[in-house]
């Protein structure tokens, strides 16, 4: 009996020793990088080809995920005879590869979104091709687009746990 009631003292004082203390993971945000490109052209003479190519440098520190908004206002005339309809092309590429890539004819507002996967070590080039004329007798401007491209890349969610 002896021996039991020995035992027991022990497994009695034991008990709180074998505790760990609380422990709580707190989670913060990484950081945003955001990247903004204004672009915009009006044909004020004959027909003709617009383009532009712009690099953008990423933050290698993002996870690989970039979301993107392209806000648009285009106006593109009716064809006439051989000179065909404007349209207007956005494209985002690496390495020669096109990752996302949009075009219209139509004329109007539009919110074009997405997100893609980008090698964060690589440049991303943000290319811009359209084609438009002033020649329609019935207007009294030249075709044009305006375009606002807004991208976002975040760093990753940074956790800790806190030894209570």
């Amino acid at each position: 009996m002896h021996r039991i009631m020995a035992l027991m003292m022990v497994m009695v004082m034991m008990a709180g020793c074998t505790q760990e203390a609380a422990k709580e993971i707190v989670c913060e945000a990484g950081d945003s990088y955001s990247y903004e490109w204004d672009d915009s052209h009006q044909w004020n003479t004959a027909p003709m080809s617009y383009a532009n190519s712009t690099l953008l440098v990423l933050n290698n520190t993002t996870t690989e995920n970039l979301t993107f908004d392209i806000v648009i206002k285009t106006y593109f005339s009716e064809p006439i005879g051989p000179l065909g309809q404007g349209w207007l092309n956005v494209s985002m590429s690496q390495n020669d590869t096109v990752l996302w890539s949009n075009q219209t004819t139509n004329d109007g507002n539009f919110l074009w979104k997405g997100i893609i996967t980008v090698n964060n070590t690589q440049e991303l080039w943000l290319e811009i091709r359209a084609a438009g004329k002033d020649t329609h007798p019935e207007n009294d401007m030249g075709d044009y687009f305006v375009m606002d491209w807004n991208g976002e890349m975040q760093q990753p969610e940074v956790c800790m746990v806190n030894k209570g």
